[in-house]
């Protein structure tokens, strides 16, 4: 991007709403002359089929497996649970969509529009940087779903290379979903297939989606704390953080809550599998959701605390560490500016927003816990706990 481009504030938000628009559901008008399409219709639809059916497949194709085969049970269940939580994480922010139109217009009035504005606000860094994160997060999902989708495929024509052309199509399909049609026919196949291709689309978008909308409102955020930090002269103190937990908290909640699980369960298919095209499959779905909790806990981590430029320098001498926070920096900026030189009015109402300044903004999960690094190394730590006890388990049935 050329550093001397006016960035618009629908920059921050193209991934998110492209990708969104895709399913069907358009979070936010930038203008009123945006109408519904017919096209949106028909992706809605397709997104209504595959979360109102694909729940009841999942769980008829659990009930008739073998329950013997712990692998593949494991397996199946990540899988659905992913699922189940990308429904419901966009449908959770798709029904806040109101409150987040709110967060928007507050952000479009303390976005600047002209290149001074954009320098002082250090917003090229800040833009670039959520860019790039959102790149990451996106296309290692969208990878990981394009393997997932050509593993048996691939894994076939491996099988008939090495057999000298006498293998024959085993009509394997990508997930383990019950169909109540036969598809061991080719048409049947091709179609089914297919289905299953545009449904781990839909569950990746559907999962990346809120979380990329989450990552472009906080670091539309935290450039403002910065800025306020830096020129404060007056402090409004409750800046929209209320209304981004109401829309995101639930979302929030669900990734973690998810993420423990799957990490769980897709964690055991890595030490359980046999195949390596498995093994490195599960390995990048691993990473794919490491990637998504890292990100959102970091960026949890920032609204909090910062370190200072001479702290850094300091930490760096190894003589002490100095941490502040960033969203309670305003509180020390305003003891820094020239107060005294104020009203004794103005010096009397001062401790006010001091005050006030030096509860930090959070990011929360429902009011469960607060989302930093801390809680994502909570996470990890009881996601191996679970781990281990599942392979305690199938250790003893073999």
């Amino acid at each position: 991007m050329d550093a001397e481009a006016i960035v618009t504030i629908k920059e921050f938000f193209d991934f998110p709403f492209k990708f969104c628009s895709t399913l069907g559901i358009r979070l936010y008008k930038w203008s009123k002359s945006e109408r519904t399409t017919i096209v949106q219709i028909i992706l809605l639809t397709n997104l209504l089929l595959h979360t109102s059916l694909y729940p009841i497949l999942l769980v008829i194709y659990q009930i008739n497996m073998d329950p013997d085969d712990i692998l593949g049970r494991t397996t199946s269940l990540a899988i659905s649970l992913f699922c189940v939580n990308a429904v419901t994480k966009i449908l959770c922010v798709a029904m806040q969509h109101k409150k987040l139109g709110k967060i928007i217009h507050k952000l479009i009035k303390y976005f600047p529009t002209t290149f001074k504005g954009q320098e002082d606000f250090n917003l090229h860094y800040e833009f670039t940087t959520m860019r790039r994160v959102s790149s990451i997060m996106l296309w290692n999902h969208l990878l990981t779903a394009v393997l997932f989708d050509i593993t048996p495929p691939m894994t076939f024509v491996i099988e008939y290379v090495r057999s000298g052309g006498k293998k024959q199509f085993n009509f394997i399909l990508p997930y383990g979903i019950w169909y109540p049609w036969d598809y061991h026919k080719i048409g049947a196949f091709i179609f089914t297939y297919m289905t299953q291709v545009l449904g781990s689309y839909v569950a990746v978008i559907a999962y990346v989606v809120p979380d990329l909308l989450l990552i472009s409102v906080v670091a539309l955020a935290n450039m403002n704390f910065r800025y306020i930090s830096k020129l404060i002269r007056e402090f409004h103190p409750n800046f929209m953080i209320d209304e981004v937990n109401d829309v995101f908290s639930l979302s929030i909640l669900l990734s973690f809550f998810g993420f423990g699980g799957m990490l769980c369960l897709v964690g055991f298919n890595v030490v359980a599998g046999n195949s390596i095209v498995d093994i490195l499959t599960y390995l990048l779905f691993i990473s794919s959701i490491l990637l998504i909790m890292y990100y959102l806990s970091a960026y949890g981590t920032k609204m909090i605390t910062l370190v200072s430029r001479k702290a850094i320098a300091i930490r760096f001498k190894r003589i002490q560490k100095s941490i502040i926070f960033q969203s309670t920096d305003v509180s020390v900026a305003l003891a820094d500016h020239s107060w005294y030189d104020g009203s004794v009015y103005y010096q009397r109402m001062l401790p006010f927003p001091i005050a006030r300044a030096q509860r930090p903004a959070q990011l929360l999960a429902y009011k469960f816990f607060v989302v930093s690094m801390e809680s994502f190394q909570s996470l990890l730590t009881t996601s191996y706990q679970l781990f281990t006890l599942i392979k305690t388990r199938y250790d003893e049935q073999r």
